[in-house]
């Protein structure tokens, strides 16, 4: 069996099997414990053993790789290091492999490099435009051009669902890299994954359209039943890092995983929503494991901030800081305009990424069923 068999999701119990049978189909040729070690790697990776992880990858002698081997070693530490929160090493991994893949003509093998590589220009990217860094932008622009480029050379040499569902995946990071708000392209590429029959994708490009598609219209956005599906999906999986994704976006939408439908349909929204929208959801403050530099906002505001991104409406901010309701939806809105976002939810991502609230010690609240 083909290494390339551990790019599709499968069931939690499934896959120590799925190693057992390629460990044997490869021992002959000698590519046993590499093949082994990288699908391991990947495996706990996604239960979220990130040490036992490295250090298989560790034991791999990359030196003495053949070239679809070292392709998906490459591919593995990518998505570990993601998982692990480290997008700039997951670059690193992603571009040192990246011109033998391109010079291989090995496509339908190596296309999830270019979509894992723009996934992690897509994480740099909103941290340095959470920060304002332009000139870092740029660079990270210029060092993504080689995998945007194969995002427009590739089509016409790619023929499996699951190469157009990695290239569907690709164009929609690279999307996310440029700060393009637009859940379309994550839409197609959660209908590519559901073609190609793979849960574990699938699961992730979900979470990305509901994400994106929150970000756009606000949480009036209906995006319930699909995310409640790609929850799902991550929890049989055993994909705990994902699940926590799912779970933080979740109750910052004030959605409801637990009571909404078992299976994910379109996703749809009812009107844009306003950021300073009224809804009763309890919910509790979150607290910042680290002081927070401000980044333009007052005290005052930062305590609102906090407020927002526990799900909390303006009604119920007055009420815990002992203000009006009309004296909130002007925090707000000054909070939103400083941070450059257009609704409570971006507001509360663009917090989390520059250390104004911790997603970790936020309590979920108990959001109203959609």
């Amino acid at each position: 069996m083909h290494p390339r068999r551990f790019l599709r999701g499968v069931d939690r119990d499934a896959p120590d099997e799925l190693i057992r049978e390629l460990g044997l189909s490869l021992a002959a040729r000698g590519l046993g414990r590499p093949s082994l070690a990288a699908g391991r790697a990947r495996l706990v990776a996604r239960r979220g053993d990130i040490g036992e992880a490295r250090r298989r990858l560790a034991s791999i002698p990359h030196e003495t790789l053949e070239p679809d081997l070292a392709t998906f070693v490459a591919i593995v530490s990518a998505e570990v290091s993601l998982v692990d929160g480290r997008p700039s090493e997951a670059l690193e991994a992603v571009l040192d492999a990246i011109e033998p893949f391109a010079a291989s003509g090995d496509v339908l093998w190596g296309v999830p490099l270019v979509a894992l590589g723009l996934r992690a220009g897509a994480e740099l990217g909103e941290s340095l435009r959470a920060d304002q860094d332009e000139a870092g932008l740029t660079d990270l622009r210029k060092r993504t051009a080689p995998l945007r480029g194969l995002t427009t050379s590739l089509p016409s040499r790619i023929v499996t669902p699951g190469a157009r569902a990695w290239l569907a995946t690709a164009v929609a990071e690279a999307g996310r890299l440029d700060g393009v708000i637009d859940p379309e392209p994550w839409i197609e590429a959660v209908a590519a994954w559901d073609l190609a029959g793979d849960p574990a994708e699938g699961a992730y490009a979900r979470y990305r359209a509901a994400e994106t598609t929150l970000r756009k219209l606000g949480v009036k956005a209906a995006v319930g039943p699909e995310l409640i599906a790609a929850w799902r999906t991550a929890t049989r999986l055993g994909a705990g890092w994902l699940r926590e994704a799912i779970e933080t976006l979740a109750r910052r939408a004030r959605i409801a995983l637990a009571m909404a439908p078992a299976s994910g349909g379109p996703i749809k929204s009812d009107e844009p929503g306003s950021p300073s929208s009224d809804q009763d959801v309890p919910g509790r403050i979150s607290v910042a494991r680290r002081a927070p530099s401000g980044h333009g906002l007052s005290a005052r505001e930062i305590e609102v901030l906090r407020l927002v991104a526990a799900g909390r409406s303006n009604g119920e901010i007055g009420e815990e800081l002992f203000i009006t309701r009309k004296t909130a939806g002007v925090h707000v809105t000054h909070i939103l305009d400083k941070l450059g976002v257009s609704n409570r939810v971006e507001a509360a991502m663009a917090a989390a990424r520059l250390g104004l609230i911790d997603a970790d010690m936020e309590r979920e609240p108990e959001p109203r069923p959609r």
